[in-house]
């Protein structure tokens, strides 16, 4: 039997002084407001403004009552640049959200500053997103995350280890904002009342995972009340509670990772986790030591590891076991998968639904996640034709600049409503052929 390797290290947490009770302080609101009267028109006050001021009128983001109409509505909106008939007054200075934009595209920026707002920063996404933006498109934005944490992904202002200088610069990102992307519920800090501030036309909330699992009523009730557009993943998990928009996908540059070492003379296995509860790791670790003991395969559980030593780490794998829990492959997946990984993980009907000639090698416990790996560990051909299928699907569903253009369309949907589109390209720099 090949000896177990883990790279595991604590995991410490920042911790930064925000107001209190934090994002559930929201959660709080939301219950309140469902207690109350005024039906789906209810206004939204208590702990959020002025109480004798109306905050924001409630109606759904995306249904509209068409009782009693014929087939002869109103035609569909013409095709208009994405500010033109915007109701403001004066445009707000730019250079805050100049400041990580390339120069050589700064006189080409002609669409909004987006205020991207998260408590962590889930996965890289948000400065990601951020970066993508900046590079690609016609508008600007800058991230703002609450806690640091050991992952040491990239960074804009991180509130938590950036003092009196990274609040300042936090509140000039929000009082300059057009939209606002949250990661996730908006968090309590730099004593910001956000509903006053939010508007079904310029604020978009994305749940990755647990919050929207363990929440889901009330998160459900904040968008409904709220009309506030909720993006959500291909995730039934996720989806139960209610059918948010769940069509964007993750992002990943292939050119960021080179190929696995499929010449090493020894399998090795890996299994990446940042949460062990939810993705079964105590049942996988369990299980890749069996798988160990019967064909000598080695295996890594990397745990506590910052972004770039997990993806070394994993460099020198040719499997990767994602997990069994949601039904749904996750970003680690992807990072594997663009490596030239043969993955493992549950899927469910409704994640098959979605990516029908996903190569992942779908398992549904341990004793078929057993079985499963002790046949790739004795095939290494197979393992290779499922690593050149998963790196063609990454490149192909998770082009950083497909994606990218997933967000500006979700943007322009969310401040100019439904309407035609002038060009396929119209928010990339380069024009809208």
């Amino acid at each position: 039997m090949k000896e177990e390797t883990t790279t595991e290290t604590p995991a410490p947490r920042a911790t930064i002084a925000t107001e209190p009770n934090g994002r559930e302080a929201i959660h709080k609101v939301v219950d309140d407001w469902l207690n109350g009267s005024g039906g789906r028109d209810l206004v939204l006050r208590c702990e959020f403004g002025d109480e004798n001021t109306e905050v924001v009128k409630c109606s759904p983001p995306h249904v509209i009552d068409v009782t009693g109409q014929d087939d002869s509505g109103p035609p569909m909106p013409v095709a208009t640049a994405l500010l033109s008939g915007r109701d403001i007054p004066q445009q707000r200075p730019r250079e805050t959200y100049d400041k990580l934009v390339p120069v050589e595209v700064r006189k080409r920026k002609t669409g909004l500053n987006i205020a991207l707002i998260a408590d962590f920063n889930i996965a890289g996404r948000m400065t990601g997103l951020m970066r993508l933006l900046n590079r690609h498109t016609i508008h600007r934005a800058r991230c703002v995350i609450v806690h640091d944490d050991y992952l040491s992904y990239d960074r804009d202002v991180v509130l938590g280890s950036g003092g009196p200088d990274a609040a300042m610069e936090a509140m000039d990102i929000v009082e300059d904002a057009d939209i606002y992307h949250f990661g996730r519920m908006p968090p309590s800090i730099l004593g910001i009342d956000w509903l006053p501030r939010l508007r079904k036309n310029n604020a978009i909330v994305q749940y990755f995972g647990s919050e929207i699992r363990h929440l889901g009523k009330q998160i459900v009730d904040f968008h409904d009340r709220t009309g506030i557009l909720g993006l959500s993943a291909w995730d039934y998990t996720m989806l139960q509670p209610h059918p948010l928009f769940y069509h964007l996908n993750n992002f990943f540059d292939t050119d960021t990772v080179g190929p696995c070492n499929h010449s090493a003379e020894t399998v090795r296995i890996c299994h990446a986790t940042t949460n062990r509860a939810f993705k079964q790791s105590g049942t996988i670790r369990d299980t890749l030591r069996r798988v160990a003991e019967r064909t000598g395969a080695e295996i890594e559980i990397i745990e506590g590891k910052s972004h770039a030593e997990c993806l070394a780490l994993k460099q020198q794998c040719q499997i990767t076991v994602d997990q069994i829990s949601s039904g749904i492959y996750g970003l680690s997946a992807i990072e594997s998968m663009a490596m030239g990984h043969a993955v493992l993980c549950g899927m469910s009907n409704f994640a098959l639904s979605y990516y029908p000639d996903c190569p992942v090698v779908p398992v549904a416990d341990a004793a078929g996640l057993e079985a499963r790996l002790c046949e790739l560990a004795a095939d290494r051909k197979r393992i290779g034709r499922l690593g050149v299928a998963g790196r063609a699907v990454v490149a192909r569903t998770a082009d950083p600049l497909q994606v990218i253009r997933q967000h500006c369309w979700i943007y322009d949907l969310v401040v100019s409503g439904h309407r035609f589109a002038g060009g396929l390209n119209e928010h990339m720099l380069g024009g809208a052929a």
